[in-house]
């Protein structure tokens, strides 16, 4: 079997200044990403390129990229000296790929090597474990649990804005499901038309009470900051005609809580941006130009006014979070 050469290695040294560690790396990109990596978080170490038998070395555009300089930069031939067995060499490789893709690591798969059913490129996964022969163990979101080898197999760590995006439509999907399956069935619609006849407004108060408490099931928060992209929250809408609605209202949290659409409870049902039918349009009509407020507290909304929320809402959201949001709406 052909013997295969590392293009490089780093000497990981000691507080003292003396190699403590010494990673072979047989792969371009396994070695240029585990520079990038440690000296992003300035690892004190030594950087070593070997020269092949025809005198090459893999492209040196890296260097420019150093910041800070390693404490060593060397270009030497590959001496058969430097050559670890082929157990030590897998060992290494799979220390090596536990730090970089530890348990959690989302990654995308870009294509599967000699694998007889292979995943489809472009499917995402989750890093269960990598063990002790360099595979990178992965739960794939198709339900397939598979062995990635990183020689053979292509894949790529999604980045933390990915996975941000990633988190925020499942939270957003968790709690819409609730709403359809948990709240939407049990709403009182006769006592909602009730409500509004007589203007006692105990029910729509509940049912807010309802969502916010939904939501607080999923996100264990209504303390909402740039992270969580897009959502969904519970809110309470003022329309042209002077009433409060119970609503949902789409906020992209990212861009300073810009609004994108609204799912409304009315008296004769619900009904949403998109909805066309004849009776809903005529509710739809009738709500007019409104103004919302929400129950959460979004970290840097500048659409919303709260300072001059009216005091019928504001005793709505108050009695749904428990005055959790008192502050915030004085």
């Amino acid at each position: 079997m052909e013997k295969k050469i590392p293009v490089g290695k780093i000497d990981f040294l000691d507080t003292n200044g003396e190699v403590g560690e010494t990673c072979y790396y047989y792969t371009e990109e396994e070695f240029l990403k585990s520079v990038k990596h440690e000296n992003y978080y300035g690892a004190p170490m030594v950087v070593t390129v070997f020269r092949d038998d025809n005198g090459q070395t893999i492209p040196l555009d890296f260097m420019k990229d150093f910041d800070p300089y390693p404490q060593g930069f060397h270009i030497i031939d590959y001496k058969e000296g430097e050559n670890l067995n082929e157990f030590q060499k897998l060992e290494r490789l799979a220390k090596q790929y536990k730090s970089l893709y530890p348990q959690g690591t989302r990654i995308e798969l870009q294509m599967m090597g000699s694998d007889p059913r292979p995943i489809e490129p472009g499917t995402r996964g989750t890093v269960d474990h990598v063990d002790d022969l360099g595979t990178i163990h992965c739960t794939f979101d198709n339900g397939r649990r598979l062995g990635i080898i990183p020689e053979e197999d292509s894949f790529r760590v999604l980045t933390q804005d990915e996975v941000l995006d990633e988190r925020s439509e499942k939270l957003q999907k968790q709690f819409i499901d609730k709403v359809n399956n948990e709240v939407i069935p049990c709403v009182e619609w006769v006592g909602m038309r009730n409500a509004y006849k007589k203007n006692i407004m105990d029910v729509p108060k509940d049912l807010l009470k309802d969502l916010h408490e939904k939501f607080l099931e999923v996100y264990g928060t209504d303390y909402l900051d740039d992270d969580y992209g897009f959502v969904t929250v519970p809110g309470v809408v003022q329309g042209a005609d002077g009433k409060p609605y119970v609503a949902l209202l789409d906020l992209d949290v990212t861009s300073s809580g810009e609004h994108w659409g609204t799912f409304f409870f009315t008296p004769e049902g619900t009904i949403d941006d998109q909805d066309v039918s004849d009776n809903m349009m005529a509710m739809r009509k009738q709500i007019g130009v409104y103004k919302y407020w929400y129950t959460p507290v979004l970290e840097r909304d500048h659409h919303v006014d709260f300072d001059n929320c009216p005091d019928e809402i504001t005793e709505m959201l108050n009695y749904a979070t428990d005055q959790s949001n008192e502050v915030k709406l004085e």
